[in-house]
């Protein structure tokens, strides 16, 4: 998949750009995320792009595919290409599964509609 904006920590406060599985990481990054606590932490791969951008490390994304996209039954988050997939997401959004998630980020609160 190609992005339209570049990688930056301003991007990635709204847009996750790679899989955990893709990622290489040098020694630097890796401490600095062993020190990250991720007991809240949803989406693993996201937080760390947002991590190493936010301390101004470089992201390089390699538009060249170099694997395929696994998809199984128990993704969290995944592509949501077919039907039911996108029917499962629309299960989760009434459930409040999105509410959940994000009312365990530190001081985020979800509005409460009436």
């Amino acid at each position: 998949m190609e992005f339209k904006k570049p990688p930056s920590f301003r991007n990635a406060l709204v847009q996750s750009i790679a899989g955990g599985n893709t990622m290489v990481f040098n020694r630097a990054a890796r401490e600095l995320l062993k020190r990250v606590a991720d007991g809240n932490v949803i989406i693993h791969d996201w937080m760390t792009y947002i991590v190493i951008s936010a301390v101004g490390g470089t992201i390089f994304y390699d538009k060249r595919p170099s694997l395929r996209y696994r998809q199984h039954e128990n993704n969290l988050v995944g592509a949501n290409i077919s039907l039911r997939a996108r029917l499962r997401r629309v299960r989760m959004l009434l459930k409040g599964q999105w509410q959940e998630w994000n009312s365990m980020l530190p001081g985020i609160r979800t509005p409460t509609v009436l």
